[in-house]
């Protein structure tokens, strides 16, 4: 487990890289996503390993995710959305 002092420091990229690795997230097997297709390929884009394929800020993953989510539950009945709204 990592420690909120590890994050502070100076670390080379490939240090960053194996960290990032050794406790990413990884979705599960598209076969038991729950949501479509290309909700899938923007949530692994998202936790990629490979930073240059990861989206460059929270704002660009979110948009594209929020856009995906509402067209998936606006033809799922009984789906729940939840919006996150800017403070």
């Amino acid at each position: 487990m990592i420690l909120i002092f590890e994050f502070f420091g100076s670390f080379s990229d490939e240090e960053i890289h194996r960290r990032y690795c050794d406790n990413q997230f990884v979705p599960c097997p598209l076969h038991n996503w729950q949501l479509n297709e290309e909700s899938y390929r923007v949530a692994k884009k998202a936790v990629s390993p490979n930073k240059s394929e990861r989206y460059l800020t929270f704002s660009e993953f979110f948009g594209e995710w929020e856009d995906l989510i509402i067209e998936y539950t606006s033809s799922t009945e009984g789906a729940i959305y939840i919006k996150f709204e800017d403070k």
